[in-house]
């Protein structure tokens, strides 16, 4: 039988116990069905994993013992960062999902003109506090030891000034009609900071093109077909990791 996973927050450890509560601790006791003694994985998302046993429960607490210290799956070298415009609920959901079991370093959720409305800032709070619990829920699924930085959703000015730091820097393009993404990476200097920019449904405007390149960013496409948004996040991840030989 498989060993069960479980993400806790680093302040939540000390040198011997750790401590679970609400939700997971009801799933444990409740749902799982799980006695003290036994045992399961608990890792806090920035490749620390751990053997424990459960040494005591209630309905609300649950305390185990560390044991052994699993090693780390060792994560890319590659240090990949998405800037996805906002797209519809569950597609968000589906990026993040399958971000995380890919490899993704990093989200930059942003709005742009032709984004999905955001709401006010309290809703777009909630945007990120439920990306990062799928987050969570992706690495349990995937053996993933470290979680992705999901950031604030911001416009998309701001975004590109954040990704200043990365060594390569491009932008997905349905306007560039040939497939040079391929020669991009090729020809690129050895980087291990690269950040895709996608658009949202209608794409970028012209105006907003012509933004991304200022800031730096090279402006790429993937053949003649138009790929859905969502679609082309997934395949542009894809596409970097295989030719830097990060997959």
């Amino acid at each position: 039988m498989t060993m069960r996973r479980f993400f806790v927050p680093r302040e939540a450890f000390s040198e011997e116990h750790v401590v679970i509560t609400a939700s997971d601790a009801h799933h444990i006791r409740n749902v799982l069905r799980l006695e003290c003694g036994d045992r399961t994985r608990v890792f806090d998302g920035s490749g620390l994993e751990y053997i424990a046993t459960i040494s005591s429960m209630t309905d609300t607490r649950v305390e185990l013992r560390l044991g052994e210290k699993i090693s780390s799956v060792e994560e890319s070298p590659l240090r990949l960062s998405i800037g996805q415009a906002l797209l519809k609920a569950r597609k968000m959901d589906f990026i993040v999902q399958k971000m995380t079991e890919l490899g993704v370093f990093a989200l930059y959720p942003f709005t742009c003109e032709r984004a999905i409305p955001t709401g006010d800032m309290k809703k777009m709070s909630h945007k990120k506090e439920r990306w990062e619990k799928i987050a969570v829920e992706a690495a349990k699924q995937c053996n993933r030891h470290i979680l992705p930085v999901i950031h604030d959703i911001q416009d998309m000015t701001s975004t590109l000034a954040d990704c200043q730091k990365n060594d390569l820097k491009i932008m997905l393009w349905e306007k560039v009609s040939d497939n040079n993404l391929k020669r991009v990476l090729t020809q690129a200097p050895a980087t291990e900071r690269v950040c895709a920019l996608i658009g949202p449904e209608g794409g970028f405007s012209a105006r907003e093109a012509e933004e991304a390149v200022r800031a730096g960013f090279i402006p790429v496409g993937l053949g003649r077909r138009v790929l859905r948004a969502e679609t082309a996040t997934l395949a542009i991840i894809s596409i970097i990791q295989y030719e830097l030989d990060h997959i």
